[in-house]
């Protein structure tokens, strides 16, 4: 059973959201944003209570007699304090509009002296009104008999608390609650002024402009071309300062640029890619030049990337496509060898079982078979590492409920720590140092959020069996190629996971009829060939004898 949550535990959320933020950020908010916790804070806990339930909720207005908290004990005094110390308005002068949506269509009737027709939907009474009030003889001042409107104030103050708090906007204080109820488990790292990740008002102002860009286009597809370089245009400039801002630009302007080839706007989509080398900018890039047969700039730019490609994708794309490229005008490159995995073709009778627990039980004959795709060797990396991951570094924790650090799938990860990586690489030098470090781990954070160890997945028979069969070398070789680029290489290892009775190890890929290997697959592939990691494909023809399950 979950732990039962005290009825004000909002309150207390809400609280220790503005300490911290007031902790690490006091020098960087301005008059107004003090101002507004001060009189928070000098709130009584019933005007507290009814502020934090208010602010919670995603409108800005409400009607006092629809409020209802059992916590508060007079909530028509609560409101009063509040309008007093202007965290709210009491009946604030709204558009009709706007006061019209507080109300259901017999309240509105009953304001109407000539009512109309009751068939009328609420939707088309609504319209009238605005339209043409006096038609029905519409009064508004017999609405108030319902009581006052309440319109929260605050709210932009909030949201300067709420980025310095999570370091985003779509957390919000549910997150509290998650690991209030135990449904999340977060490791204890490190949260304090000394690493924390704003540095002036300049740089919040940057993403709170940011944020406000991306809150106007949830969805880039339904915009038109003005729209779309109108955004580009009001987004902030990125430098090397902040890099987790130039992330997130970098990704907002490869949505809009995406649009605008999807609108036939090359030449606008090449300005906006030309602006950020986040991937995939610079494939893009190559793609519209080629679309728009400007082959030589096309085949310059791939050369940039092959030979300082930013992440996995980048580099299995370069060379293809320039050799497309090169076969257009007539001409020819050096071709990459490509991947060549072992593959055999087995046959299996047809079952209710998914294909990869078909092979699993069928290779299960001769020792052990598991499946394990994209979780075994993951998941020892994320408990080998795992000090590493969550170690205080500036900028990478901004609240008690990350499962990773803000920069765990960039460049930037490796970077930041490559002194203690190169460190924990030299200190495990024998199996057995890595098998100690590994399960002492499993034991002791097991249930904790980690952004490589999917904790259902991790068997620590399997583990352990795992640690003993598998050499130092190929554990060194997975672990440093995830090391290169951890959000590429994270996905595309192999299915399952084979101990023979004789010994060792081998990795297999499984293949239903019909499938390929995907690019993801084929790097790890070669990764395996250059350190003789064992491993084969296995494609599967189905017979016809039906066995149970």
């Amino acid at each position: 059973m979950p732990p039962e949550l005290a009825p004000d535990y909002y309150l207390t959320n809400f609280h220790a959201l503005l300490s911290s933020v007031v902790d690490r950020y006091a020098d960087l908010l301005d008059p107004d944003e003090h101002a507004w916790h001060t009189r928070f804070s000098q709130a009584s806990v019933d005007a507290q209570c009814l502020y934090v339930r208010l602010l919670s909720r995603t409108k800005s207005h409400f009607r006092r007699d629809k409020l209802d908290y059992a916590e508060i004990d007079d909530l028509a005094a609560a409101a009063a304090e509040l309008d007093k110390s202007r965290l709210l308005t009491l009946d604030p002068d709204l558009p009709l509009d706007e006061q019209l949506g507080l109300y259901i269509k017999g309240e509105l009737f009953e304001a109407c002296a000539k009512p109309p027709a009751k068939t009328l939907s609420r939707e088309a009474l609504v319209t009238g009104l605005i339209e043409d009030p006096d038609a029905w003889a519409f009064d508004p001042s017999a609405l108030a008999t319902h009581g006052p409107i309440l319109q929260i104030e605050g709210e932009t103050c909030f949201t300067v608390f709420r980025l310095l708090f999570f370091g985003n906007l779509y957390q919000d204080l549910s997150d509290f609650v998650l690991r209030d109820l135990g449904l999340t488990a977060f490791e204890s790292y490190t949260v304090d002024a000394d690493t924390r990740a704003f540095h002036s008002r300049d740089q919040i102002d940057a993403h709170l402009r940011y944020h406000a860009c991306r809150a106007i286009a949830p969805e880039t597809r339904a915009l038109d071309a003005e729209t779309l370089l109108a955004l580009h245009s009001a987004l902030p400039p990125v430098d090397g300062s902040d890099p987790a801002l130039a992330r997130r630009v970098g990704r907002f302007t490869n949505e809009l640029a995406r649009q605008l080839e999807r609108l036939d706007e090359p030449t606008h989509a090449l300005a906006l890619y030309a602006t950020t080398t986040r991937p995939p900018a610079r494939e893009r890039r190559v793609r519209v030049l080629a679309a728009l047969g400007d082959t030589d700039a096309a085949l310059a730019l791939c050369d940039e990337i092959a030979s300082s490609p930013l992440d996995a994708d980048e580099a299995d794309f370069a060379h293809p496509f320039a050799q497309r490229l090169l076969r257009k005008l007539g001409r020819r490159g050096p071709v990459p060898a490509p991947a060549k995995p072992l593959e055999v073709e087995i046959e299996l009778p047809e079952t209710t079982l998914s294909v990869e627990q078909a092979v699993a039980v069928h290779l299960g004959c001769d020792g052990s078979c598991h499946y394990v795709e994209n979780t075994l060797f993951t998941g020892v990396f994320g408990l080998a590492f795992w000090d590493i991951i969550f170690s205080p570094v500036p900028g990478a924790f901004h609240n008690p409920f990350q499962y990773a650090p803000a920069d765990f799938r960039e460049p930037d990860f490796c970077t930041q720590r490559h002194a203690a990586i190169a460190d924990r690489l030299d200190a495990v030098q024998t199996r057995d140092d890595l098998t100690a470090r590994v399960l002492d781990t499993f034991d002791a954070k097991y249930g904790l959020a980690n952004p490589m160890t999917h904790w259902p997945a991790l068997d620590r028979d399997t583990l352990q069996l795992a640690l003993e069969r598998i050499p130092l070398a190929h554990w060194h070789a997975v672990f440093t190629q995830l090391l290169s680029d951890i959000a590429s290489y994270r996905a595309g290892l192999p299915d399952l996971i084979h101990f023979p009775a004789a010994g060792h190890y081998e990795l297999v890929e499984v293949k239903a009829p019909g499938d390929r290997l995907q690019q993801n697959q084929l790097r790890w592939m070669r990764h395996f060939d250059k350190h003789g990691i064992p491993h084969r494909v296995v494609h599967v023809r189905w017979t016809t004898d039906t066995v149970p399950a």
